[in-house]
């Protein structure tokens, strides 16, 4: 009797794991507002998540629920089976030389045997049931299946799954997931937060053997096994775009795909999905991962052409600067990142000159990086200057010099055109000449005339520059944060799920590290959030400027979940200060015992205090 409870309680735990592996393995669907990978809009009716709401039983997807129940379920079988197994234990040492109670336990043993190769069939044989029923809904390789209907429940799901990469495997890409109105010229640029393999995104069609370069106007084209660029609707039929320059840019980090024909129809509104898969790091390694080995997003355009030129909207520092400040701008528009991400050892147009003695400019090298959804740069200096309160290398522009910025507008193919010649100059995501109106853009007249005439000299329309001068004086103070929003609510919740995050510091920030180092964390049993930074200067109450971080999740929140975005100390000022210590909203009194907001550690379920320690646990996070 004994060896038979045992083989039933064996089988029925190992025909629960196909179920539980369904049931994780399913990525999660996409939230109420998200689009559709046909443009259209995914409502919490479509998931079948909220239907019991107004009977006042839980909003929770019905698959969680079951995966928990099976999870109660297995728990209460592994301690049976325990139990049944300690018992059999028992009996045999309890034996005492008495064969039938011997051969009672051998008996349990070979039946065991038997009963579990048995139940390893009928797993085998359940899992590909399952998943043949799963594949035969879903399409050809289930959830994340190519098979699956335009528009349908499978191509939802993975693009839900996938948008946890944004902003920790993808850093950003243009269009933004559900952009509309994008001109029917645009440009697709992704930026990765490391170099990748540009094999698996682009060929080398010029086959001059590097990956990512034009040669005599024949640029490299996209690897459209890994990179599908379609229409919504068609993406499922795999009718994809293979006529597509691609171009690397930031080191490996940035691929830029230009169609060669213009998207969409003219005076139509069409949806296209961009889907990446197989796309490798630098090192081998896939880019993704696990079961959610994709990231797609959606955009529409708007059947127009954009033939309006980029100009510049600010640019720092003006005036006198210390050394230490940055050069950081923004535009009036996203940006091709060639030439604009890049190292002054590359080719590059922004160039950053002092003056010689003999009056002859010479170039300041340093590092350029587009950032901010492609519409701001900033230029780190490669000259080692010291150290800030973190223990991070300072890099510094020459002392006291006076320095000139220039910004170089792209060589037009046309002179009745904006467009530019890819690799010559600045040019928007459309192709557009930088409209730069010389000395502080005075005389910008929103066309684009390319650059000025070699008898006019670089410091003329069309390009853009101004001057400043640097000082002795080095920055020392820590930026500081204003408010945030929304305000930590653990207790009372209530938070709209729709809402962006955003944090005021109280003066200008490098973009760079808050690209870089802002985190976003949920509490355990939520899932990843993946989120896009976005970087404008205010003017405080106090007539200085300030910079404001906005925080755009890649889905809206999971109701009733705790979150935590993290504004780490290795954030920097713009002139490179980290932000320690720690000050911001409900921390101002500081003294010894609590020099900074680190030691008021809070969690995602709440604030807890954690002694007097100060930031020292949080600088070797």
């Amino acid at each position: 009797m004994g060896e038979r409870v045992f083989s039933y309680l064996l089988a029925a735990f190992l025909l629960f794991i196909p179920l539980v592996a369904f049931a994780q393995d399913a990525p999660a669907g996409p939230a109420p507002g998200e689009l559709a990978p046909e443009g259209g809009q995914v409502t919490a009716q479509d998931l079948g998540l909220y239907y019991g709401e107004a009977t006042g039983l839980g909003t929770e997807d019905i698959r969680v629920i079951i995966a928990r129940v099976i999870r109660i379920g297995l728990g209460l079988l592994g301690i049976i089976a325990v139990v049944i197994v300690i018992a059999g234990g028992v009996i045999w040492m309890t034996a005492g030389g008495d064969d039938k109670k011997v051969l009672l336990a051998k008996k349990v043993m070979t039946n065991g045997a038997i009963g579990l190769a048995i139940i390893l069939s009928s797993f085998t044989i359940t899992h590909f049931v399952l998943k043949s029923l799963t594949d035969a809904t879903t399409g050809a390789g289930g959830f994340g299946g190519e098979g699956a209907g335009a528009g349908g429940d499978a191509a939802r799901l993975r693009a839900y799954a996938g948008s946890r990469h944004l902003g920790t495997v993808i850093q950003d890409h243009y269009p933004g997931r559900g952009a509309r109105n994008i001109p029917r010229n645009t440009q697709i640029i992704i930026t990765f937060r490391e170099p990748m393999q540009l094999e698996s995104l682009l060929k080398d069609t010029n086959g001059n053997g590097t990956f990512g370069d034009c040669v005599n106007g024949q640029c490299d084209s996209i690897n459209a096994e890994n990179v599908k660029i379609a229409k919504s609707q068609e993406l499922a039929q795999n009718i994809v775009l293979d006529a597509v320059d691609a171009v690397a840019a930031g080191e490996g980090r940035t691929i830029t795909y230009i169609p060669r024909d213009y998207l969409g129809a003219a005076n139509e509104s069409v949806a296209y999905t961009v889907r990446l898969a197989k796309i490798k790091r630098a090192n081998g390694t896939e880019a993704f991962g696990g079961l959610n080995a994709t990231y797609e997003w959606s955009f529409t355009t708007n059947g127009q052409v954009d033939d309006t030129p980029p100009s510049v909207l600010r640019v720092s520092p003006t005036g006198e600067a210390g050394p230490d400040k940055i050069v950081q701008l923004t535009f009036s528009e996203p940006m091709s990142p060639v030439g604009l991400d890049v190292d002054t050892d590359a080719s590059h147009f922004i160039r950053i000159y002092v003056p010689k003695a003999d009056g002859a400019l010479t170039e300041v090298k340093g590092r350029f990086r587009a950032l901010n959804e492609y519409r701001s740069a900033t230029f780190i200096p490669e000259e080692a200057c010291g150290q800030n309160a973190c223990g991070e290398e300072k890099r510094c522009l020459p002392r006291d010099a006076a320095v000139r910025v220039l910004l170089e507008a792209a060589t037009l193919l046309r002179p009745d055109k904006p467009t530019g010649l890819p690799g010559s100059g600045l040019m928007d995501t459309s192709g557009n000449s930088l409209d730069g109106g010389g000395e502080n853009g005075v005389e910008k007249d929103g066309t684009a005339s390319g650059p000025p005439a070699v008898a006019a000299g670089k410091f003329a329309p069309d390009n853009y520059f101004w001057n400043f001068r640097t000082t002795n004086r080095v920055d020392v103070s820590s930026p500081k944060i204003m408010s945030v929003n929304p305000v930590a609510t653990p207790v009372t919740g209530g938070v709209d799920p729709n809402m962006q995050v955003e944090s005021q510091f109280d003066e200008e920030m490098n973009y760079a590290t808050l690209v870089d180092n802002v985190k976003f964390d949920a509490q355990a049993d939520a899932p990843p959030v993946g989120f896009a930074t976005r970087m404008s200067e205010e003017e405080l109450a106090n007539g200085a400027i300030g910079t404001k971080l906005l925080i755009t999740p890649a889905m809206p929140f999971t109701e009733d979940t705790y979150y935590a975005p993290r504004l780490p100390h290795t954030i920097q000022d713009a002139s490179q200060n980290c932000y320690y210590p720690a000050i911001g909203p409900g921390c101002e009194a500081l003294g010894n015992d609590n020099p900074s907001c680190c030691s008021l550690r809070r969690d995602v379920q709440g604030a807890r205090p954690a002694g007097p320690e100060g930031c020292a646990e949080a600088l070797v996070e």
